[in-house]
């Protein structure tokens, strides 16, 4: 039996639509935004994904290395 993570993770591997996918930027609307701008640029789907994983680590890097809470930007 898999666990709820593992559930999810299977889904999105699957294809299939899963509660995951439709929120996935739903918490961080920054990374939103850095995604929209990339594939408005004309980059791929799934370009523009990693490179939002990929700022997130970063951020994530930075504010454990700096011990600091995350304060998003106001819009």
């Amino acid at each position: 039996m898999l666990t709820k993570a593992q559930s999810e993770v299977a889904e999105v591997l699957s294809g299939k639509p899963s509660i995951c996918r439709s929120c996935r930027y739903a918490i961080q609307p920054d990374i939103k935004r850095v995604y929209e701008r990339l594939v408005a640029r004309g980059k791929h789907a799934k370009v523009a994904i990693v490179a939002a994983m990929r700022k997130l680590i970063v951020l994530a890097n930075a504010l454990i290395r700096d011990d600091r809470i995350w304060t998003p930007k106001s819009a």
